[in-house]
């Protein structure tokens, strides 16, 4: 809470060495995975002006994804930053992976805080990650999957906005 004080305040200094503090002296604790959710959004919004730094964000979004949902409240939030990060430094295919797997996060987990917001949103950002990389002759069958009620008129809802991206 402390950090998280920190943070509100904008000092990230302090805030990153009371978060290094809990991982170092407490790593059994249950706020390890905010701890490492703070280090990637802060390498996240440093890697905008210093590309060198995705990787950092990547890392620390990664570590979070380590520890479980439902335990885990933030394992859908950190797979999502973490297709974004893998959009930003053109990796595509991970990109669309994450997003797939935090839209099967907010359907496994829909009770969980921010669960069913994070799939809906990820199905709106996987759809230009897959027009730059995807095959549109497969789109049909790779999106019916993970469209909100998997249904044809779902399904072409996400197809027509493919459609105005590749435009």
């Amino acid at each position: 809470y402390l950090a998280y004080e920190h943070e509100q305040g904008g000092d990230f200094s302090k805030a990153q060495d009371v978060y290094i503090e809990l991982t170092d002296k407490w790593p059994k604790s249950r706020f390890i995975a905010n701890a490492y959710l703070a280090f990637g959004e802060f390498y996240f919004n440093q890697a905008q002006g210093n590309p060198s730094l995705w990787d950092n964000a990547r890392k620390a979004y990664d570590t979070v994804l380590k520890y479980p949902a439902p335990e885990n409240k933030l394992w859908g939030y950190a797979a999502y930053k973490l297709g974004y990060v893998y959009w930003n430094q053109g990796e595509y295919g991970k990109s669309i992976d994450e997003f797939r797997k935090v839209i099967e996060f907010g359907t496994q987990y829909p009770q969980l805080p921010n669960a069913k917001g994070l799939a809906k949103t990820a199905r709106r950002d996987i759809i230009p990650v897959y027009a730059l990389s995807g095959d549109p002759g497969k789109a049909y069958a790779f999106f019916k999957p993970l469209s909100e009620k998997q249904d044809d008129p779902g399904t072409y809802g996400m197809m027509e906005d493919l459609g105005l991206n590749l435009l």
